[in-house]
């Protein structure tokens, strides 16, 4: 496929991690997101992982990410 265009899947997925940095963002937890089909792939500093490590913090970026239509989280520093 040519780099001009892009498929509506593409877009769909995009349109979820946008949706999925912006609530990560209310929840002082900023991260890039790049999406892999259902997988969310949340890049992230050490600062923000320190953050991850609380089970309640994890729950509800789980839950946020599954709202948005993911079914995994992982998490990669930068």
């Amino acid at each position: 496929m040519s780099a001009m265009f892009s498929s509506s899947a593409e877009s769909d997925d995009k349109k979820k991690a946008d949706q999925l940095v912006a609530a990560l963002v209310g929840m002082s937890v900023p991260a890039l997101v790049e999406p892999r089909g259902t997988l969310a792939v949340l890049r992230v500093t050490p600062e923000v992982m320190g953050r991850l490590s609380d089970p309640a913090v994890r729950r509800t970026v789980v839950a946020e990410a599954k709202a948005q239509g993911f079914t995994h989280v992982a998490v990669e520093l930068q």
